[in-house]
């Protein structure tokens, strides 16, 4: 890849998006809704392998108390038995769609080694909801979709290579084969002050739970935020910890009391002990491209992040350990690009 001439490019791609997303003013009502739009690449770290490319745009509804939610919103929120402690005041549902893309280390052979990450793409649709109050954010996830040939991994890749001048990809002819993809996730946050003003410091733990035919896991992890006037949400998102409520304020009434502008940075890990993941194990129920995987993993993130009025823009980048045996070229790295609008 020619590095720096890729970079500036999904930048400038990125920030062009930006400039056109219509701007809100932050003096609506302050139950607003919100969009994100999410790009990971591992070009952020100046590599092209396993997993390299990530897409995903999200829409979260405004907050509603609990005899406000339509249905089947309502419905599902009732039937949770531990959901509904009073404690937690105000509820969210929203949708998303997104895209991955997994290839081995060398992507210009026609038939890499077995040896190897399996080529493979993911085409997924997401619904969800959530409920909250000022400490706490639970988050309920199904996401439906297809992995193999239909998901167009392949036409994803080599479009955007073709595009921006990078290496031909050759060898999808052998990445996992169709099966519909099924998931169904659960998350809990916890935010947890430190220290409180305008320079302030806080801390968000998480855990997580993944059931399906593409992941089965256990995560838990969290990150330290420290800054000026941090926001009062649950921190940033990334495509890879799937849920992308975590920006979700943690007090609603507060948003239309909140300063204009916010900056900060954070850090944070990520454990992760894994049952299943059909990008390492291969297809579920044919024969198909697989590699030993690691049943435990970790990930260090680190980043930045820019509020002002109803806009977020935050940058993670996050360092992987190795996911299976015999996985060479060093830890992976990649970056990750959001944006939240608030209207």
């Amino acid at each position: 890849m020619t590095y720096p001439k890729d970079l500036l490019l999904l930048v400038f791609i990125f920030a062009l998006a930006s400039l056109k997303t219509t701007r809100v003013s932050a003096e609506q009502d302050p139950r607003r809704s919100s969009l994100t739009i999410q790009l990971e690449n591992d070009l952020f770290g100046f590599s092209d392998r396993h997993y390299t490319s990530g897409l995903r745009l999200a829409w979260l509804s405004r907050d509603y108390r609990t005899d406000e939610l339509p249905e089947p919103w309502h419905s599902i929120d009732q039937s949770i038995p531990f959901w509904n402690h009073q404690s937690f005041y105000a509820k969210n549902f929203g949708f998303s769609i997104g895209h991955k893309i997994y290839t081995p280390e060398r992507i210009g052979l026609r038939n890499p080694p077995k040896t190897e990450h399996p080529y493979a793409g993911w085409l997924f649709i997401e619904s969800s909801i959530h409920t909250k109050n000022k400490n706490h954010l639970n988050c309920l996830q199904l996401s439906l979709g297809v992995v193999g040939p239909a998901a167009f991994g392949d036409w994803a890749q080599k479009t955007l290579h073709n595009l921006i001048g990078s290496e031909n990809p050759r060898g999808w002819n052998y990445q996992l084969k169709n099966e519909p993809a099924l998931m169904l996730t659960y998350e809990h946050h916890s935010w947890l002050p430190i220290l409180p003003g305008k320079l302030g410091l806080d801390a968000i733990v998480y855990g997580q739970i993944n059931l399906g035919n593409v992941h089965t896991n256990l995560a838990a992890g969290g990150i330290v935020r420290a800054g000026w006037q941090l926001p009062s949400d649950f921190g940033p998102n990334t495509i890879m910890l799937n849920s992308y409520a975590h920006n979700l304020s943690r007090n609603p009434d507060a948003l239309a009391h909140e300063k204009h502008f916010s900056v900060y940075a954070f850090a944070g890990v990520t454990g992760r002990l894994i049952g299943r993941n059909i990008f390492l194990d291969g297809n579920s129920f044919t024969e198909s491209r697989s590699v030993h995987k690691i049943p435990y993993t970790g990930e260090l993130r680190f980043g930045c992040a820019i509020v002002w009025r109803n806009i977020e823009f935050a940058y993670t980048q996050t360092i992987k350990s190795y996911e299976f045996y015999g996985q060479k070229y060093g830890n992976d790295w990649y970056g990750s690009l959001s944006l939240s609008i608030g209207f």
